[in-house]
Order: C-alpha cells, then structure tokens, then sequence
C-alpha cells in the first residue's frame, strides 16, 4: 500500500510540474540562474540570507532576480530602487502576498495583516492601523519609550560587553509596552519569551525550500501517519505558539478595558472607538481577531526591522556614543551634551 501511495505521490507531483512548466513557457520572466530542466532553482533557493549571492546575482542578472522551483516562482528584489518601484509606485499591482502552507495554512499567519492581499479587507485594517498610529497620536508613547531608553542605558553602563542584546531587549520592551501597554518587568516574565519563541519559528517557516509541501500545495493533503509530513507538526507548534503569542496580552487588554485601569496603547486605542472600527472594517469577518493579529504584527514589525549588526560600539567608548544612537533615534528633541562635556563626565 505505502508502494502504491509513493507511486501516485511522484505521478502527481510530476504532473504538477509539468503543467507549471508549460504555462510558464508562454510568459516572460526577469533574468534567472540557470534552471535544472525538471527541478529548475530548486538548489539555488536560499536556506539563509546569503548577502554573497544576492549581490552575484545583481551583479549577474540586475536588480530583479527570477527563481522558479517545483511550479513555484520567486522573484528577488535586489536594490532599493526596484523595490520602490514596484512595491510602492506600482502597490496596486504588486502588493498582493505570497501565500504558504506551513506559515499561512497550517500556522495561522494567513489571518494576519501582513500576509493579506491587496483588498478591501486589507485597506479597511490599515486605515484603523494609521489612525491608532499617526504622529499626534504617538506622542503619548513618548515616556514609556524614555523609560525603556534609561533602563537600556543603565544596562550597558554596567555591562557594556553585551551592547546589542541591551539595545535589543530595549526595543522589545517599548514594542510590548506601545502595543499592549504591558509593564515592562511583567512583559519580561510573561510575554516576551513566547514572542521570541514564535519568532523564530516564523523565520524558520519562511525561508523559501524549508518545507516541500510549499512548493507543492497538493502535498498538504496528506495524512499525518504519511512518510515526511513533518509539515503538519510544525504548522501545529506553530499555531500553538501564534495562540500562546497574541491571545494573552491582547486579552490583558480586554481586561483592563473592562476595569478602567487603561495604560495607552496601540490595542486600546482600537478597542476604544468600536464604532469607527468596525465601520472601518466592514469587510472583515472577524473583526476583534484582525485586531488582535495586527497587534501582534506590530509588536513583531518593531522589534524584527530593528538591525543592530552595523554598530561597532566597543565597550571602552565613551557612553557618549550610546546616548546619541538612542536619544536622537527615538526622541529628536531631547538635549544630548557636546561630545566633549560627555567624554570628561563619562571618566
């Protein structure tokens, strides 16, 4: 019988194939690496960012890079101007999202906002989104990012070795507390562990090739007792950990609503206007779980685009140095002190 089911797999799987291979023959593609008549870029697919051979294939094939694998088709954006170009002058017509299975399916992550399509949906979730976060309303965040920033400080004046992990716990609390408005100490014991856990997770998933099943949609149909569907349990550990992630600071919320002990944040200003949001996102089906994955999107969006590898800060620099990276990054109008006044007070 697993004879039989192996069989019928590889006949589906080639047809599959087969078929993607000759409608992508009537169509045009951006310069691509060379391509295996039956796998295509399978081996090119990057398991990890590979800065060294995104920069052989500009230089190679210019600014877009086209990869097809299996059916599936993946095009690399390889310079700021073609990412502007397309994702932002052309938005309309290249701003839908590329659907998986493990992450969007299995996981859960195809309910939240950065995996939506171009749609009314989507446009109704992110004019709350910009209302909740537009530049007067932000400023009341501006103590608890102060408050963040101090402690940030204080960390690496007594361990200045671990200068990137201060700076990154930092920015962790300020996303929890400006999303949630979670005290930092009871974010650190209760929430950002599960946060960090399911980071990773998503990172994994979303490396193209990590899973086949992605390449091949069909695959998904498979049981569970099925040789390599390993697929399944990671999608399960992966909802798991989505469901453990969003669902308690955002009912923490709820719960502070409901007593009237409300700390400002990016999921009470939502919740406290229901009228204007659910007018808003009268296309949503379910409008408080868009919420509550946005939130969780945010809190991710704050903490994951924050690179740190670029600063060299050793740690016998003057503290000078840490205090302008901080204060000019997220408060422009707070005094900093000539370097030299910093300098001499730091000795």
């Amino acid at each position: 019988m697993v004879h039989s089911l192996y069989v019928l797999l590889s006949l589906l799987a080639g047809t599959y194939i087969l078929y993607h291979k000759i409608k992508s023959a009537r169509h045009r593609y951006p310069p691509s690496p060379p391509r295996h008549w039956l796998l295509g870029n399978l081996a090119d697919l990057p398991r990890t960012i590979d800065r060294e051979k995104l920069l052989s294939w500009r230089q190679n094939h210019g600014d877009i890079t086209y990869l097809s694998a299996l059916g599936k088709s993946l095009v690399i954006l390889n310079t700021t101007d073609a990412i502007k170009e397309l994702l932002d002058r052309r938005a309309k017509n290249y701003s839908d999202r590329p659907q998986t299975v493990v992450a969007g399916e299995l996981m859960g992550l195809d309910q939240a906002i950065p995996s939506y399509n171009y749609t009314d949906r989507y446009r109704g979730l992110r004019k709350v989104v910009q209302q909740a976060l537009n530049p007067t309303a932000v400023q009341k965040y501006q103590s608890i990012q102060l408050e963040a920033i101090k402690l940030a400080l204080e960390s690496i004046r007594k361990d200045p070795v671990h200068f990137k992990d201060h700076c990154q716990l930092a920015v962790s609390r300020m996303s929890i507390m400006v999303t949630y408005g979670i005290d930092m100490k009871e974010a650190d014991s209760t929430y950002m562990a599960h946060f960090e856990d399911l980071s990773d997770t998503i990172n994994e998933t979303l490396i193209p090739g990590s899973f086949l099943v992605d390449l091949v949609p069909v695959l998904k149909y498979l049981p569970k007792w099925f040789p390599f569907t390993y697929f399944h349990e990671a999608g399960a550990r992966g909802r798991k950990l989505l469901n453990q992630s969003a669902d308690p600071p955002f009912e923490h919320v709820q719960r502070c609503m409901a007593t009237g002990d409300v700390p400002p944040s990016f999921v009470a200003d939502l919740l406290g206007d229901p009228e204007g949001l659910y007018k808003n996102m009268k296309h949503s089906p379910n409008v408080l779980l868009d919420v509550k994955y946005a939130a969780s999107a945010m809190y991710f969006a704050g903490v994951e685009t924050v690179s740190l590898s670029s600063f060299k800060i050793q740690p016998n620099e003057s503290q000078f140095t840490i205090q302008v990276f901080w204060y000019h990054a997220h408060i422009p109008n707070a005094h900093v002190p000539p370097p030299g006044e910093a300098k001499e007070s730091s000795d």
